[in-house]
């Protein structure tokens, strides 16, 4: 497969090359289940996993709309210029969204954030509270 062009080999490490994959539009009623990580005992018929129709809709009609929609991560891996930046693109609604790890806990303040989406459970309540209280702190109404 190296010597094919579709898989990157350095020492021990084997990586597909991208641009070995066909990307290729299709439209969809179930999802075909992958042969590699599927269970299911010989002779079974196949269990059928139904495409999800909100997002079948979406991106077929509304996600044109939102193209143009940009989001960047803020984290320790990203230089101190670029965070900047990205805070202040934020900051001016040219970012949409800044996806973070605690980062943001550490006194940034962007006063007319809305909105705080938490991906996981902060490990204690001291953490969720500063976490959240990212949102509302210029004086508009937390929602509850």
């Amino acid at each position: 497969m190296c010597d094919a062009g579709f898989l990157y080999q350095q020492k021990s490490e084997v990586q597909l090359q991208i641009s070995s994959l066909l990307w290729k539009a299709t439209t969809l009623s179930e999802i075909p289940l992958d042969p590699l990580t599927s269970r299911r005992l010989q002779g079974n018929e196949k269990a059928k996993i139904l495409v999800n129709s909100f997002f079948k809709e979406f991106y077929q009609t509304n996600a044109r709309q939102i193209q143009a929609m940009e989001g960047r991560e803020h984290t320790g891996q990203v230089s101190n210029k670029d965070r900047q930046e990205r805070e202040d693109k934020f900051r001016q609604g040219q970012l949409a969204a800044l996806f973070c790890f605690p980062t943001m806990e550490l006194g940034i303040d962007i006063s007319d954030l809305s909105v705080v989406h938490l991906r996981n459970v902060p490990p204690s309540p001291a953490n969720y509270a500063q976490r959240s209280g990212r949102a509302g702190r210029s004086g508009q109404e937390l929602g509850r």
